[in-house]
């Protein structure tokens, strides 16, 4: 029997964000999205997600005018660096990814770094 899920994701207005929402509107078992934004709001389990450097992916901006013009022109640098130190840097489709593994499976660890990022978004 396949899994669906519905989704309520927060600050989708921000490169994260936008990367979360892309990702969730493409998986076959998310049925739905409710995208709320500047409001807090309450969750049974929280994780803490630290990715360090994150490049955007899918035609993705920064929302940040200055982040985006270091990410429009040190992206090479950023692609470098996950080339030299694999485990330092995440994309967007991985945040995503990781998130909705996350909530589908849940993971030993409430603080998530690069390298658990990546280990959920496989």
């Amino acid at each position: 029997m396949k899994t669906t899920m519905k989704v309520i994701i927060t600050g989708t207005t921000g490169m994260v964000g936008k990367g979360v929402l892309l990702e969730c509107l493409d998986h076959a078992e998310i049925t739905e999205v409710l995208s709320i934004s500047r409001k807090p709001i309450g969750f049974k389990q929280a994780y803490m997600f630290r990715p360090g450097a994150i490049i955007p992916l899918r035609g993705i901006q920064p929302s940040s005018k200055l982040y985006r013009v270091l990410i429009n022109n040190l992206k090479w640098l950023l692609k470098l660096i996950k080339r030299i130190a694999p485990y330092a840097v995440v994309d967007t489709t991985q945040m995503g990814l990781a998130m909705i593994n996350v909530t589908k499976k849940g993971y030993e660890k409430k603080v998530l770094k690069p390298r658990d990022i990546q280990i959920l978004a496989e």
